[in-house]
């Protein structure tokens, strides 16, 4: 027996009970899919007695389990912000783009691409999980990672026009599908708030380390690259840190958004980009203590020159990061 004759080992259920009721007409099929993904042509059975589908979120994820229970051909425009990740549990799905056609049996996993015009046909058994996940999630990991050109994704990724099985390279995208479904189903784990927020980025990167895609090859390392957005950001703190500085100047700075900006520099510093302007300033201050003694600056102007506003908060955290008090500091080196 081969690997496609193989039943999906624990499919993903429908995700609520409140499915569609059999005996949708094809025009109302049409109409209600359209709310959840695009306007598209249709062409099916004009009654589709067993069209079943059940809707779930999960932070910014849009989770669909679908059969429309007939032969049904559906002609999608291009999804221009967002993918769609189609996993068939059950039956076949055909995929057509420019002369080219892709059949995705029961256990793979296709991904329709935000940039292109595609045709597919649902066999009569056929059932999916489809996922959409907005683009901004895609371009985020990857500005996070360091491919971008010029600090900016230009593009957008586009996955491989084929459908992925589940194996080594996959086995963690699939078990997250698994735990998205259920857990959304029962309202706990990723589906629980404090933690629904983070499961679009997780699925992104999974999608950028499981799959095949145009930024394959730049993604191929042992890790991720420093970001050029984060060089630019740790520039701009520099160069402007004693004068008032937020979020908002250094991400425009960096020419992403404030959210992909403190991921980064969690990700590749372990500090938020405040944090990190709170150390460049606290290290400017300590420079600047360093020669109070000769020059006759006291403490405050000090503190105040290199923006910090509360005089008692620096004291604190400059003695946390140096072990010394601020006035110790000028002490010491007016009589060394």
């Amino acid at each position: 027996m081969t690997r496609d004759c193989i039943p999906v080992l624990n499919p993903p259920e429908p995700l609520s009970q409140r499915a569609v009721k059999e005996g949708i007409s094809s025009s109302l099929a049409k109409r209600h899919v359209s709310r959840f993904f695009r306007t598209h042509d249709l062409a099916t059975a004009p009654d589709l007695p067993r069209f079943r589908h059940s809707h779930a979120t999960v932070g910014s994820l849009s989770l669909n389990h679908l059969t429309y229970g007939a032969e049904t051909t559906i002609g999608m425009p291009p999804l221009r912000d967002f993918y769609l990740l189609q996993w068939t549990l059950e039956g076949r799905a055909t995929y057509r783009h420019e002369g080219t056609e892709q059949t995705a049996d029961a256990g793979a996993l296709y991904v329709v691409n935000p940039d292109r015009r595609y045709e597919k046909t649902w066999g009569p058994d056929c059932t999916q999980l489809i996922v959409r996940v907005d683009r901004s999630l895609l371009d985020e990991a990857v500005s996070e990672w360091g491919v971008e050109e010029h600090g900016y994704v230009l593009e957008p990724v586009l996955f491989a026009p084929a459908p992925a099985k589940e194996g080594p390279r996959t086995e963690s995208l699939f078990a997250f599908l698994r735990a998205l479904a259920s857990d959304a189903r029962g309202g706990l784990g990723w589906a629980h708030p404090r933690l629904a927020a983070r499961a679009g980025g997780v699925l992104a990167d999974l999608m950028l380390t499981g799959l095949h895609h145009s930024a394959g090859g730049r993604l191929a390392r042992t890790g991720p690259t420093r970001p050029q957005a984060l060089a630019l950001a740790e520039e701009f703190i520099k160069v402007h840190a004693r004068g008032p500085v937020h979020l908002d100047d250094i991400a425009e700075a960096a020419g992403v958004r404030p959210r992909t900006l403190h991921k980064a520099f969690q990700h590749h510093l372990g500090l938020s980009p405040i944090a990190y302007l709170r150390q460049v300033r606290l290290d400017l201050a300590r420079r600047d203590l360093m020669e109070a003694g000769r020059s006759g600056r006291t403490v405050t102007d000090v503190a105040t020159d290199c923006g910090f506003d509360h005089l008692s908060k620096f004291a604190s955290s400059y003695k946390a990061r140096y072990g010394e008090s601020p006035s110790e500091t000028v002490r010491r080196f007016r009589t060394g």
